[in-house]
């Protein structure tokens, strides 16, 4: 019968808790249909997978954490045991530790509502799969005091510029002021290459997006910044 705690060589492995607690089959049974249930009635509410969805699972993730006393810094391994012990209704798959469906939804609970409901789901896959730039909270706070980025290119290229700008810079280093401030030209510039593509019927790689945004890093100027538009699409030819 599965469980979340599990005997392996003499010892405990799965669900990692403070101290030595350990709990009896039936409570992980009941943790099983307790967790299948909420499954059942949350999708009644919510479009599967939808924001609204996945918020509501992080808050219930995070509820699960306390009462089971798991270590905040061990709340992988949790993941890792609902997908393999528990068996949920609709078990999520992981690609790495720190690109975990469960964990993404748990980031999701961290956050003002609002702004969840302002983008879909695979929006804020994109935006969490960029580790250099989702680490940071402000992000979030900005995201919200501004009006959506509805166009997808848009989003994607901003999440892409956040990592060239950000590789390898600590983000603590600047103020609050000082991280809108980028974010704000980081976006406008965002717009302005998708624009020039658009009116110009063209499209760019990834590596020549990257080349962008290396280019104009240090550029306010519009028509210095089109310039580089017009020389990445002509080596193209």
């Amino acid at each position: 019968m599965s469980k979340l705690l599990y005997k392996k060589n003499g010892g405990y492995d799965g669900v990692q808790v403070y101290g030595d607690i350990k709990y009896s089959e039936e409570q992980y049974e009941k943790m099983k249909e307790e967790f299948y249930q909420f499954e059942c009635a949350l999708e009644k509410k919510y479009k599967p997978y939808s924001s609204e969805y996945c918020y509501e699972m992080g808050l219930y993730l995070s509820q699960k954490l306390e009462q089971y006393r798991v270590v905040e810094s061990s709340r992988y391994k949790f993941w890792e045991s609902l997908r393999n012990y528990v068996n949920t209704k609709n078990p999520t798959k992981v690609i790495t530790e720190l690109r975990d469906p469960y964990e993404y939804c748990y980031m999701l609970s961290k956050m003002d509502r609002d702004l969840v409901i302002k983008y879909p789901r695979s929006r804020w896959d994109h935006l969490f799969d960029c580790v250099t730039a989702r680490e940071d909270s402000r992000l979030y706070e900005w995201l919200l005091d501004r009006d959506t980025i509805d166009n997808n290119d848009c989003w994607q290229g901003f999440i892409k510029a956040l990592k060239v700008y950000f590789k390898g810079i600590d983000t603590s280093i600047y103020s609050k002021e000082e991280m809108y401030d980028l974010y704000d030209s980081i976006l406008s510039k965002t717009i302005l290459l998708f624009d020039e593509l658009k009116i110009k019927g063209m499209k760019l790689k990834s590596v020549e997006r990257d080349e962008f945004f290396q280019r104009t890093k240090n550029l306010n100027d519009k028509s210095e910044m089109i310039k580089i538009i017009d020389d990445i699409i002509n080596k193209k030819d």
